[in-house]
């Protein structure tokens, strides 16, 4: 089973993601656990005691930044099997920010008002069905 967290403050976009991801996931074949932060220090704690393999975060929270959430899981070692998959869905659309956001590991970015919820299910399922292939044998 794989495992995704949603780093969001606001609670409804949070909920809505959770429930798209959870369906898609589902209607895709893949078994996956949503769960849910509020906060970027919420967020640090579930991401060391979830281990999950693909986090959607956004920028802007309370307590700790999306940001601070990237710079502090790029100096720990979160994951035995590297770090997790994290995706950036925010509402900054500057590009020094994306730049940022790559340089702490982050491996894609999405900005609210131009992406849908089921775009972002999707790149989701995507990711987690390429984490589950098979990896090929060499003759």
């Amino acid at each position: 089973m794989k495992k995704v967290l949603i780093i969001e403050d606001d609670p409804i976009v949070g909920k809505i993601l959770q429930v798209k991801i959870q369906y898609t996931a589902t209607q895709c074949g893949l078994e996956v656990e949503v769960s849910r932060a509020f906060d970027g220090e919420e967020g640090l704690n579930m991401v060391a005691e979830k281990n999950p393999d693909l986090i959607v975060l956004d920028l802007m929270m309370p307590k700790k930044s999306g940001f601070e959430v990237l710079e502090s899981m790029k100096q720990s070692e979160i994951k035995e099997n590297g770090a997790p998959h994290v995706m950036v869905l925010t509402n900054l659309s500057g590009e020094g920010h994306k730049d940022k956001v790559t340089q702490l590991g982050a491996s894609a970015y999405f900005i609210k008002s131009g992406t849908t919820i089921q775009e972002i299910a999707d790149y989701v399922c995507k990711q987690l069905g390429a984490m589950t292939a098979p990896v090929p044998v060499a003759a």
